[in-house]
């Protein structure tokens, strides 16, 4: 499975870009990035220096929201591009979802 990403920089960049630009029109994808949910593990947990457990299987996912909650949130593959977007020239700025979740979670932007 995976999982479609976009930093909040991006997101509000996004939709600024498409209030300036009324061209662009109709359901418009805003996510930055695809990955597979392994890698998002792996990156958030670098990211927060804590261990990346081990993923949940299906199984217990399904037990623990019920068959059609864990299809339709957590084990379902969507994979949504920015295709509109990109066709009206918007370019991302955070676009290694490593990056952009280490900067996120630094020293320098948490208040602990």
């Amino acid at each position: 499975q995976g999982v479609s990403w976009i930093s909040l920089h991006d997101a509000v960049s996004a939709i600024i870009f498409l209030l300036d630009h009324p061209e662009v029109s109709g359901p418009v994808n805003l996510t930055s990035g695809f990955v597979d949910q392994a890698a998002f593990a792996e990156a958030l947990a670098s990211a927060l220096s804590r261990p990346c457990l081990l993923p949940a299987p299906g199984f217990a996912v399904k037990m623990l929201l019920g068959t059609d909650m864990a299809q339709a949130l957590v084990l379902s593959n969507y994979r949504v591009e920015p295709l509109r977007l990109k066709d009206a020239g918007f370019h991302f700025r955070d676009t290694d979802l490593a990056a952009t979740l280490t900067n996120i979670y630094s020293d320098e932007h948490t208040d602990s």
